[in-house]
């Protein structure tokens, strides 16, 4: 059997189940084609905030950005000096001929 006739088949199924002298209206039936919600947007900016809220999330993420730029200086500085420890002690360990 075909998935046509099956389809087909549990369509008439649910119709004559169907309250007596109704159509199925409204509700779509297995051979309907539905349309799938388009999926929400995402907003890149707070938008739809009051102006206040705006200004608030502004200044967060500035703070937010500031902080992680002193991090990823730090982290920068202490990678190069464990990078420069680490020559220094594969240099001082070699075998001198």
């Amino acid at each position: 059997m075909s998935d046509k006739d099956l389809f087909g088949k549990a369509d008439g199924l649910m119709r004559r189940h169907a309250p007596t002298g109704t159509e199925t209206g409204p509700v779509p039936i297995l051979t309907d084609f539905v349309d799938p919600p388009a999926p929400p947007e995402a907003p890149d900016t707070p938008a739809g905030l009051p102006e206040d809220e705006e200004r608030i999330a502004a200044r967060v993420m500035a703070r937010v950005e500031e902080r992680l730029e002193a991090e990823m200086q730090r982290v920068r500085r202490e990678l190069a000096q464990a990078v420069a420890d680490a020559v220094r002690e594969a240099l001082a360990d070699r075998p001198v001929k």
